[in-house]
């Protein structure tokens, strides 16, 4: 099988799928470097019981 550029790879740990598909270096579209004041970044409060409940789920 040929490799295309729809082709989805996947990163692995340990000889392990992780399920984090890997970007390829020749994205097309994006620019580089990217603006930063384009970059929006929000932060949220989470209780220590939402935080726990979060990780079992």
């Amino acid at each position: 099988m040929t490799a295309t550029e729809n082709d989805v790879r996947e990163e692995y740990f340990e000889n392990e799928p992780t399920g984090v598909e890997v970007e390829s270096e020749d994205d097309a579209g994006i620019d580089r470097p990217w603006d930063p004041r384009s970059i929006r970044v929000n932060t949220k409060q989470f209780s220590l019981r939402n935080i726990l409940d979060l990780i079992q789920d």
